[in-house]
């Protein structure tokens, strides 16, 4: 049988009978070929049990200490300190917890998601698909004790592992949290319903983040506008105050040309009357060459050409 199971496209998650029976292939996922997390894991988790299991040395004496370990391995790594999977079970459970964790940690990767340990706890795992997470819990419930046998060293209400195992994924984004066991059935029976709980949260968020993202863009693009709209009235109002500025200058402009005009043409006006009184005067000539100079400094043409250019200026600064 070929146990390589294919990816599945999120874009394509919404097609419950595919996802389901991409699901169901999850099944046939080889048990022997662990998840890296869980290789770490069960090397870890020994490791810690041995320390527990001899912990009892550290309260001896000292010379019972050294006579004590000169008997026993007790195997000392830094590893034993980082984060593993958060798997809480006993060695009896440990290979049903294994096969089920397996095809979880494996199916998340084949979506395209991921599996995050981080190093912050001694035990955590959660899922991640984008920016959706999921916090797994795997633990095997205790039971009271009950020895009938009144002869026993052990007290007669503990706790003992019961041999059921509890699933709990709880979805990061909502803290909605949904517990499986496998008491009354294997979780193999219970992976489409496990994988169908994470598919619907997954559109749920999905889509919620997606009309977040919508509505930041649709804010963005309103920010933009205001801001746009804004600076175009600050621009009209510039533009308006430069306008209503310049006509101005324009009025005193064209009051000083007025001035400038009526000035030309009483000069002109004065000349004229020279012409005539003293057109038969012996003093023509001096009279001549004043009027002249008069009409150099006084020039109307000069004036009409200054006009020009001045006019020409206005409808080149496009004022009105």
């Amino acid at each position: 049988m070929n146990k390589e199971i294919e990816s599945f496209p999120l874009n394509c998650i919404k097609d419950k009978k595919a996802f389901n029976k991409w699901v169901h292939s999850l099944k046939k996922i080889d048990s022997l070929k662990l998840h890296e997390h869980l290789i770490v894991y069960d090397e870890i988790i020994k490791i810690r049990e041995s320390k527990e299991k001899y912990k009892y040395i550290d309260q001896l004496p000292y010379s019972l200490q050294r006579e004590e370990k000169s008997q026993i391995k007790i195997e000392h790594s830094r590893e034993s300190e980082r984060t593993i999977l958060d798997i809480q079970v006993g060695s009896k459970k440990r290979r049903s917890a294994y096969i089920i964790m397996n095809q979880l940690l494996k199916g998340i990767e084949k979506l395209g998601g991921s599996v995050y340990v981080g190093h912050e706890k001694a035990m955590n795992t959660e899922l991640v698909l984008n920016n959706i997470r999921w916090k797994v819990k795997l633990k095997e419930l205790s039971m009271r004790r009950n020895v009938e046998n009144k002869k026993s060293m052990q007290p007669a209400h503990g706790r003992i592992p019961s041999g059921i195992l509890q699933l709990e994924i709880q979805c990061l984004e909502g803290k909605e949290t949904n517990v499986y066991l496998d008491q009354d059935e294997p979780f193999s029976k219970q992976l489409t319903n496990i994988f169908e709980n994470i598919r619907l949260q997954y559109i749920y968020y999905r889509d919620v983040h997606i009309e977040k993202e919508r509505k930041k863009e649709v804010e963005a693009k309103l920010r933009a506008q205001q801001e746009e709209t804004k600076r175009l009235e600050e621009e009209a109002k510039k533009i308006k105050k430069e306008i209503s500025e310049r006509r101005e200058q324009l009025k005193d402009e064209v009051f000083q040309h007025k001035i400038e005009l009526e000035k030309l043409l009483e000069i002109n006006e004065y000349v004229e009357q020279l012409k005539q009184v003293y057109k038969d005067s012996e003093d023509l000539d001096v009279v001549n060459e004043y009027i002249e100079n008069v009409q150099q400094t006084y020039n109307l043409e000069n004036f009409v050409s200054k006009l020009k250019k001045w006019n020409g200026s206005i409808f080149d600064k496009n004022i009105i």
